[in-house]
Formats: C-alpha cells, structure tokens, sequence
C-alpha cells in the first residue's frame, strides 16, 4: 500500500505495469517539489526535477519530455512560460498544471494555451496515476475530436460548469453543468 491509498483504492500503474515515463517536473516550492517528484517516482515515472521556471526551461530545450509537469506559481501563473514553451515545441507533450490557488481565469488560461489537466496540491498518488495512464496511453494528436476537463467534487461544486474545449476552437467554451446551454 503506498502513502495516501486507501485499503480498496487502486492505484494507476502499480499492478505490474509501471508507468514508463521520462517527466519533467517544475516546481518553485521546495516541499511540493519532493513530494510530487515521491509520488511520480512510486509510479514508476524517471524524473528529472527543476526548482525554477528558468531551470524548467533549459530542461524543455535539452531533452526529450514525455510529460510535463509544471506548478501554477501564483494567481500571476509565473508556470505560463513553461506551458507556452513546450506548446512551440511539440503540441503533442501532454503538460499537466499544479496549483494551490483556486483562479478561475489561470485555469481557462492554462486550458486553453494547451494543458491537459490542472490539478489542485496536494496531489494523491491515486490521482496522479490516473492522470498519468490517461494522459500518456491516449497521446494528443491533432485529430482528436474533443479535449474534456474533468473536475474534481470539489473544483466542480466551484466553477460555474464544465469547460470542453475543442482543438479546432480558438476558445474554450463553457457548459453549464445545470442547463447544458452553451456560451
């Protein structure tokens, strides 16, 4: 059983089936930094940890990234340049964005420059793993027909719907989770 696991729970890619994966991981937060780098580690990910935006992107240049994995930064969302940068060099490397700030307009922003998720810390090790196996075992490809945002209980009790963002539109566009209207 792995720290943060419940007796029942299963946990993506620890039934023999580690997930193989080189990710970059971002994270100007020293505590957060070890910890995300332990749960990526315990699901089998070899990582390579940067302590700053800078560093983060020297790391994009020189190497070959099946992940990324970047924290918001402040509602300033300093992690922007990371996601900007890996979206210049190859649109199909998933980057996932980690935040302890509840920002509405950052997590739209982070959306609709190309992240595949964007997930409130502490992140579980269940929730990274399932985030992981979606994420590397469906790669993004410029035909995929649809992008879906899928909240936690918690973030979607917060936001006002769901954001379902196209890779033909320019712009996400919101689904009230009471209607279905779309605006």
């Amino acid at each position: 059983m792995y720290e943060g696991q419940t007796k029942h729970e299963h946990v993506p890619g620890q039934t023999g089936r580690p997930i193989r994966a080189r990710v970059l991981l971002v994270h100007e937060n020293s505590t957060d930094l070890g910890n995300n780098r332990a749960i990526l580690q315990q699901l089998g990910c070899q990582v390579f940890a940067c302590a700053t935006y800078v560093d983060g992107l020297r790391s994009l240049e020189a190497e070959r990234w099946d992940l990324i994995v970047v924290s918001q930064g402040s509602p300033a969302f300093e992690g922007r340049s990371v996601l900007e940068r890996t979206m210049e060099i190859n649109r199909d490397i998933p980057v996932l964005i980690l935040t302890r700030w509840h920002d509405m307009p950052s997590y739209v922003q982070a959306m609709h420059l190309g992240a595949v998720d964007y997930l409130e810390e502490p992140v579980s090790l269940s929730e990274m793993g399932w985030v992981l196996e979606t994420h590397l075992r469906w790669p993004r490809s410029q035909d995929a027909q649809q992008v879906n945002v899928d909240l936690d209980a918690e973030a979607y009790a917060k936001a006002p719907g769901i954001i379902h963002k196209t890779l033909s539109e320019t712009k996400p566009r919101l689904i009230h989770n009471s209607t279905g209207a779309t605006g």
